[in-house]
């Protein structure tokens, strides 16, 4: 059987850290990458030109952070991948969908007419921020296991009529033809990756909260003090074990 046809979706602010790993791992096996980006003022987008599969498509919230205009995006975008992809991956710039074997078990899968996939999640910790000299699996291989990291990232947008995501993704209430994959697959949240590059991204993106999110408590993590950030981070660190020896 040959490969599926993988369509990727994913909505970005600041990531130049992370965004040479996410395209060089995902363009791997994934035949377009659309980044809806939010205004982003670092030198994330220059990185995708690098790309002949990547587009970016580029949206405007007046510098905040809004839930509901990210959902609204993320339950729609993938709609006009039916009748082309296979599957479409609907994801965060830190989030890496990850299997030892990964185009063979999605050629297996994709016979086994498998519709959704839900993996297993993990938040990776580092306490040294990954340069484009370093292999992500290879070299920060360490996490801690979070459930609410069992996200359905990939699905099959021809037999899924809507995913209906809820805030942040972390759930869903799928309407369609309902296969599930049986925990095969990992999901790496590389958020964790160093300290101050945490405090420094909470504090940044915690000016940008908007109205809506403040009302609703979304986001509200942004907000959180550097002592509980540090403690939070250093928790991770005591617990960490290696993910790909499990």
């Amino acid at each position: 059987m040959k490969n599926p046809i993988i369509h990727l979706y994913s909505i970005c602010f600041n990531e130049k850290v992370l965004m040479p790993h996410f395209l060089e791992y995902y363009s791997s096996f994934c035949d377009k990458i659309y980044i809806y980006d939010n205004q982003s003022d670092d030198d994330c987008i220059k990185i995708c030109d690098n790309y002949n599969n990547v587009t970016v498509l580029t949206f405007d919230t007046s510098g905040k952070i809004r839930d509901d205009i990210y959902l609204t995006i993320k339950n729609n975008i993938w709609k006009k991948s039916r009748g082309v992809a296979d599957y479409v991956i609907i994801c965060d710039i830190d989030e890496f969908l990850y299997h030892h074997d990964l185009m063979n078990f999605l050629i297996k899968i994709k016979s086994n007419n498998v519709t959704i996939v839900k993996p297993i999640g993990y938040n990776m910790v580092s306490e040294v921020l990954p340069n484009s000299s370093n292999n992500l699996f290879k070299d920060f291989q360490y996490g801690v296991r979070a459930t609410s990291f069992d996200k359905v990232i990939m699905f099959n947008p021809n037999l899924i009529d809507e995913i209906n995501f809820d805030f942040g993704a972390h759930t869903c209430n799928p309407v369609g033809k309902v296969v599930y994959s049986t925990n095969e697959f990992k999901l790496l949240h590389y958020k964790y990756l160093n300290l101050e590059y945490v405090v420094d991204r909470y504090n940044k993106m915690s000016t940008r909260l908007s109205k809506f999110n403040l009302k609703l408590n979304l986001g509200l993590h942004y907000s959180f003090s550097k002592r509980r950030i540090r403690n939070e981070f250093n928790h991770y660190l005591k617990n960490k074990i290696n993910i790909f020896e499990l």
